[in-house]
Order: C-alpha cells, then sequence, then structure tokens
C-alpha cells in the first residue's frame, strides 16, 4: 500500500484533534454505496442498509462487478460515495422555483448530475457540465442511461457561462480539489498529491467561484463541495464571500447521529471516515446577495443560432408530441426538449458546446428512421415500440454488440432485461441487428 504523503499527515495532526483515528481510517476498506434510480424502481437491492441522509442510497455488503450486471447499464442504480449524497439532503432543505434551471458545473462522471435529476423529477432543466472531452462524453453516457429528459450535458469552461447571463436558481460546484478525501478508496492519489498541488487548486477553485458567479441569480443558491480535508480548499475559500457581502450562509441543521463535523467558524460541513461510513468530503451552501442580475452578454460566440428545419415528423415519433415536451429537428436529427424551459434550452444550445440538448430521438425519413439509444432510454419521453425481455446471459451478450436471436415482432423493438430497457434492436426474423452504441458495449470477458 502506497504510503500517506508525510507533509499530509503532520499538518492533519496539526488540524484535527481525533487525527490518528482518522489517519488509521485511510488504510481501512472503503465502504460500497450506491443510488437507486427512481425514475426506474427495481425492488433488487431492498434489503441493503439504507443511507441516512440519502433516501435512495444503499451500502452493499460486498462490491459486485457492476459492468457484468445488465440493471447498471439500464440506469436502475449509480454506484456514488455516501458522502457526496448529501447533496440530496441539500436539495430537499432549500426552497428552489417550481421548474428550477440547475447547473452541476464539474459534473463528470455524474454521480452528483444524477441526484439533481432525481430530485427535478422531470421538472426544470439540468445543465451538467465538464471541461475534459472524453470526461464529458462518460458523463453523457452515465446521464443517457439514468433516463432524465429535462438535461443538457455541455463541454465547456466556467468563464463560458457568463455569456448566459443570470439564468441559474441552483448551481452545484464540486470544485477540482487535492484528493485527500479518496486517499483510502484511491491511492493514485496519495502518489499525486503535493503540498504545491493544493496551493495551484486553491486558485484554480477561486477562479472558478469568480467565472461562475454571474450566471448565478440574484437569490439563487450555490453547493460548494470537494473532496479533501484542507481547510485553504474549503471554509477560506468561501470565507471572503460572505465577508465581502456576496454571499450568506445557508443555514444546515443534521441530526447528531450522522457525526458530521462543522468546519472552522461553522463554515460548512466535514464528512470524516473515522466518524461516518463515508470518504472524505466537505460542502456549503451559499445563498447570493448579490444584484442586479447580469444580462446576455453581447460577447460573440462564433456560433450560429440554433435553426429548426421544418420536417414532417416520422410516424415512430408522431405519438408524442404532448404539451410537456416539444419536438425540434436540428442537424438532420429530431430531439425533444422540455416546452416550459425551451427558451433557455435554445440559448444554451447557441452558446455553448452541448453534448447532449433534451432526448434525441433519432434520424432519417420513413422506413430509414432509426430511433436513437437516448430515445429508448429516456422515461419522460416514452418509446412506443415492443419491448423484448432478455435473461441475463443473453442481455450480457447483447450488452458486448453480439448478434442474437429472438421471438417477437419484426421491426424495432426495445431490448429489455427484467423490464428496464437496454438498448435497441430491430428484429429481421431469422435474426436481430443490435443497435447498442459500440461506445457503450462491454469489453471485458463473461463467463
Amino acid at each position: 500500500m502506497v504510503q500517506l504523503p508525510e507533509r499530509f499527515v503532520n499538518r492533519i495532526r496539526e488540524q484535527i484533534p481525533d487525527a490518528s483515528a482518522l489517519l488509521s481510517s485511510l488504510n481501512q476498506p472503503s465502504p460500497v454505496s450506491i443510488r437507486l434510480n427512481p425514475l426506474k424502481p427495481d425492488s433488487v437491492f431492498d434489503s441493503e442498509d439504507r443511507i441516512a441522509w440519502c433516501p435512495m442510497g444503499r451500502y452493499l455488503q460486498k462490491r459486485p462487478v457492476f459492468t457484468l450486471d445488465p440493471l447498471f447499464h439500464a440506469g436502475v442504480y449509480y454506484p456514488q460515495e455516501a458522502g457526496s449524497m448529501f447533496v440530496d439532503e441539500v436539495l430537499r432543505t432549500i426552497e428552489l422555483p417550481d421548474s428550477p434551471v440547475c447547473l452541476d458545473l464539474c459534473a463528470a462522471p455524474g454521480g452528483k448530475s444524477t441526484v439533481l435529476l432525481s430530485h427535478l423529477s422531470g421538472k426544470g432543466l439540468l445543465v451538467a457540465n465538464e471541461i475534459i472531452r472524453n470526461r464529458a462524453l462518460v458523463l453523457r453516457e452515465n446521464l443517457i442511461k439514468w433516463g432524465a429528459g429535462n438535461c443538457i450535458v455541455t463541454n465547456n469552461e466556467a468563464a463560458d457561462f457568463s455569456q448566459l447571463g443570470s439564468v441559474f436558481d441552483f448551481v452545484l460546484l464540486d470544485a477540482p480539489c487535492s484528493g485527500e478525501g479518496m486517499f483510502r478508496k484511491d491511492e493514485q492519489s496519495r502518489g499525486e498529491w503535493s503540498e504545491e498541488n493544493a496551493e495551484h487548486c486553491v486558485v484554480r477553485q477561486r477562479e472558478i467561484l469568480e467565472d461562475i458567479w454571474p450566471s448565478v441569480r440574484s437569490g439563487g443558491y450555490v453547493l460548494y463541495s470537494t473532496c479533501t480535508y484542507n481547510k485553504e480548499e474549503n471554509e477560506e475559500q468561501i470565507r471572503e464571500w460572505i465577508e465581502e457581502g456576496r454571499a450568506e450562509l445557508v443555514q444546515l441543521q443534521f441530526p447528531d447521529e450522522w457525526n458530521l463535523t462543522t468546519g472552522t467558524g461553522e463554515l460548512g460541513w466535514y464528512c470524516y471516515p473515522h466518524k461516518m461510513k463515508t470518504e472524505g468530503f466537505y460542502f456549503v451552501v451559499l445563498k447570493k446577495t448579490e444584484s442586479p442580475e447580469v444580462g446576455l452578454s453581447g460577447k460573440k460566440t462564433g456560433k450560429k443560432k440554433m435553426r429548426e428545419e421544418k420536417r414532417d415528423h416520422p410516424e415512430l415519433i408522431k405519438g408524442i408530441v404532448h404539451s410537456e415536451y416539444s419536438i425540434h429537428y436540428y442537424r438532420e436529427q429530431f430531439y425533444a426538449f422540455p416546452t416550459v424551459v425551451l427558451e433557455t434550452g435554445k440559448l444554451i444550445l447557441d452558446k455553448l458546446r452541448c453534448l447532449k440538448w433534451g432526448v434525441r430521438l433519432g434520424g432519417g425519413e420513413g422506413k430509414k428512421f432509426i430511433p436513437d439509444h437516448e430515445w429508448g432510454m429516456a422515461v419522460h419521453v416514452p418509446a412506443d415500440f415492443p419491448k423484448i425481455n432478455l435473461d441475463e446471459k443473453t442481455a450480457l451478450r447483447y450488452l458486448k454488440g453480439e448478434a442474437i436471436q429472438i421471438d417477437g415482432p419484426k421491426g424495432w423493438v426495445l431490448v429489455s432485461f427484467k423490464e428496464k430497457v437496454l438498448g435497441f434492436g430491430k428484429n429481421l426474423g431469422n435474426r436481430m441487428n443490435n443497435y447498442y452504441p459500440k461506445e457503450y458495449r462491454i469489453r471485458m470477458k463473461i463467463e
């Protein structure tokens, strides 16, 4: 096992009264936890221990091979560290508008974004952003699995959001940090830690906060979090915002039995792994007090505004046109997008790099129309196709991209496991063409 960095150990001994207990806990096995998807309910984890601060959270007795579980690919649950699930408790505590516009700024791989989508329950809009493109693609995959239609995935820097004006009611900033809270779960993070890197994180965090602040509405909330114990990256990072009157601290109350620890000056909360069944996690909630709100920026982006071509809807998608979602044709693909936040959605599509916008339904005309994987996975925009249920072994073969034999009607079908959709197939009678996306296919060996 990689030893804990000496300078980290020395600082923790000065910082925390029961430092020995914390340092000892970092050499113990990590708990395994998942969060269930309320959009795709299933009873498979009913007997597992519940996480007190997250009704859909569960502790597992041992870590399964998630890649070999079809329900994971169906979006029935998401493996997530229990401490980060406090986002769920925060969202139940604060008051947001009926259709809030929310941003998860540093969202990959997507655990906290799925918490937000579960809380929104189909209302409002979530913009999930990730600056690193390959991580943004992983984020998109995980949010497609989750199945919520009121979501946009973007691939932008924090400063780019200033072009939108003050549009967000809630911003989750899980800031890039020195990663001390992951020392137990990820040994590699021990080797990458340095005081110099922590200092760099402090500067970067401040820049991100400054860049995103104009995008928050007056009276809107910012949930700032890290997975580190470093006060410079935590309490001291947000202290000035309060002292300068730019924000006020949102007071939160938690049951004593949860064993949370308040930060210095009661600025935020810590999850310590020697006190709780979590990794290391810090969070604090700010309410923006600055006004007036910032209007749209006049800065040109070099992008063309969204231009929808008028196109008749294929018969396959005519049945889903209703008041909550509207259908749009853009760059040879059909999309469904929540009507109540459509103007905000168009603004974001115009100004930012979007990797996912609402629900992509598919493209083509007549018999050549090919439904998109996003549509099959979506809950709020259900695809009206025959469903073919597979056993576990055959479902894994489908997820590997193999051709399989099925009994069912010819044409497009939804392939499922335990009634949970995995994706599309096209039944030709003697065989089924597998339309599970190549980039998502299982690559590991199946026994």
